[in-house]
């Protein structure tokens, strides 16, 4: 019933491409015009959730990566005599309009920790659903205008599926059930994803095993055709030794990376996130990151997370930003340490309870702060994530730059925790490594130091601070908690 319903709603708003007396769509075009309306309710929804332009977008640079083992020829890339892309998350239009002049249309946004990798591709998405009936008035004979459609990578078994195509029908019937509606005919999905009516956006190649990224970019190329748009997200290094295990690139895929923020953006930024007239307070430590003169700050504030995590624990009613500038502003761990223990009761003040069935991303009571805390701490020690060896530069010995990680999970923009489902899931990312020991002083503290051992590229020890966490059984157990390290420095990198 409700997928009949889209369907008649569908064809009754869908305008004419360039003749005012053409027939009606096609069944093809009428279930890519159903999708389109369904993506981009489903990512609008998210990105308001998410506060991606409230007040308004973070503002990441973005520049082609400089390393060119991992890229294609650039004639196969754009069609100007020199490859060239730059863009800024908060002028998504030109960023959009560059993707649309590459030659294949084929972009993979790379990075570190907290970059704002998934949330570029979300506001890319967004962009080219916005212009998209612009963009088929104004395509040429026989072109097609694609849908973006987001979709984890780690859902893509190539074994299973080979083809890319074969699979994006798969989930594109499962996430979208108005696809098997009987007004659009049938195999909706799968004529939608074998004549190139979607772009895959594939968020989060570095979340699958080690081992499979080569055989997805393997797979990618051996599927996409010329006509095939794509944009994939990864961090740097994992992307990096992917393609170097592929032995090819990706056939004419631009590669970006960020820019740190420069304490002028930041400041910017949270400026406008303030009342006209800020506090006193908050214009001294405004002035102070401006100045670059308190190292913690600076640091913190050059990634999206850190600014998210300073507007989400000091920009609320009742709450003064002084600890920024103070003895945690000059260690930028010690910082972030600081931002996370408040951070869970600041984004649960955040979001009171509704039980309106509308607002599904609201919860249903109170939550308790303490109680998500050890959830949480509990999950991510219990289920750490793999960690790869750092990727190596062709023919030496040194470490590319590498991604930063240890994020505890926890609601951002572009968050990862739990199963990378859709915007109506948590996103899976990196927790808290083991082989950690240490006392965690009393049920009021949250975090501990000790003897860490264990990291993305080894073996490490040292004293390095990180969150209580309980053991196997104990949930509730303050006495028998355990001190689970962040596995990695988190501004190690911020390429």
């Amino acid at each position: 019933m409700l997928a009949g319903t889209v369907v008649v709603w569908a064809r009754r708003s869908a305008t004419t491409r360039v003749d005012a007396g053409t027939d009606a769509r096609s069944a093809v075009d009428t279930a890519a015009h159903v999708l389109a309306g369904l993506v981009e309710h489903q990512w609008r929804t998210e990105a308001r959730h998410r506060l991606l332009d409230d007040p308004e977008p973070i503002p990441v640079r973005w520049q082609l990566i400089a390393d060119e083992t991992v890229v294609s020829q650039p004639r196969l890339i754009t069609a100007k005599a020199e490859l060239t892309l730059t863009g800024r998350s908060d002028d998504i239009a030109a960023l959009a309009d560059a993707f649309r002049a590459l030659v294949r249309r084929r972009l993979v946004i790379t990075g570190g920790a907290g970059m704002g990798k998934t949330t570029l591709a979300i506001q890319l998405l967004l962009q080219l659903l916005a212009t998209r009936e612009a963009d088929q008035v104004a395509a040429g004979e026989g072109e097609v205008v694609p849908v973006p459609v987001l979709l984890p990578v780690s859902g893509w078994d190539t074994n299973a599926h080979p083809r890319l195509q074969d699979w994006l029908a798969i989930r594109l019937a499962q996430d979208y059930p108005a696809m098997k509606a009987s007004q659009l005919g049938r195999g909706a999905a799968a004529a939608l994803a074998n004549g190139g009516h979607i772009l895959p956006v594939l968020d989060g190649l570095d979340e699958i095993p080690a081992s499979a990224r080569a055989q997805v970019i393997a797979a990618l190329n051996a599927s996409l055709t010329a006509r095939d748009q794509l944009i994939l997200t990864s961090r740097r290094a994992e992307f990096t030794t992917a393609i170097h295990e592929a032995g090819r690139p990706l056939t004419a895929a631009a590669v970006i990376v960020p820019k740190p923020i420069t304490p002028q953006a930041a400041a910017d930024y949270l400026t406008a996130c303030l009342p006209a007239s800020p506090s006193d307070a908050w214009q001294k430590v405004l002035a102070i990151l401006r100045s670059g003169t308190v190292p913690g700050l600076t640091r913190l504030a050059a990634t999206p997370l850190g600014l998210w995590l300073i507007r989400t624990v000091y920009i609320t009613p009742g709450t003064e930003p002084t600890p920024l500038t103070g003895p945690f502003g000059a260690d930028a761990d010690a910082l972030r340490t600081h931002l996370l223990d408040h951070v869970i009761p600041a984004v649960i003040a955040a979001r009171p309870p509704s039980t309106d069935p509308a607002y599904h991303f609201r919860p249903r009571r109170r939550l308790d702060p303490d109680t998500t805390r050890r959830h949480l701490t509990y999950l991510a020690h219990t289920f750490p994530p793999p960690r790869p060896p750092r990727a190596t530069s062709p023919g030496g010995t040194s470490p590319a730059p590498h991604p930063t990680s240890g994020q505890p999970s926890g609601a951002r923009p572009g968050s990862r925790s739990g199963s990378r489902s859709g915007p109506s899931g948590s996103q899976s990312g990196r927790g808290l490594g083991s082989g950690c020991s240490g006392p965690c002083s009393g049920p009021s503290s949250h975090s501990c130091s000790g003897s860490c051992s264990g990291s993305r590229s080894g073996s490490r020890s040292g004293s390095r601070s990180g969150l209580c966490a309980p053991g196997p059984g104990s949930m509730n157990n303050l006495a028998t908690q355990t001190c689970a390290c962040a596995d990695e420095d988190p501004f190690s990198s911020v390429l």
